[in-house]
């Protein structure tokens, strides 16, 4: 048997309803983060915005070698998405 899932099938338990209820949203949803931000944070194996709020502005420019104000950007938004 094979399922097929996706974006809004099978109806109510396709992946958007998947992806809302269990908070998987990717990093590509946060309106800061452009292309170049999106593969440097891909790069670091970071994915989903609830994994990215979790870091602190100094852990992430550790990491990343981004600048402070665009880690504390981005930090800034993914939490206000997770609360």
């Amino acid at each position: 048997e094979v399922k097929i899932l996706a974006w809004n099938f099978p109806n109510n338990e396709g992946l958007e309803k998947w992806i809302e209820q269990k908070g998987l949203y990717p990093i590509t949803i946060l309106s800061s983060v452009r292309p170049a931000l999106r593969d440097t944070l891909f790069n670091k194996g970071i994915y989903i915005v609830s994994e990215l709020a979790q870091f602190t502005p100094k852990v992430l420019v550790q990491k990343t070698g981004l600048p402070m104000n665009i880690a504390q950007k981005v930090i800034g938004e993914a939490r206000v998405l997770t609360e």
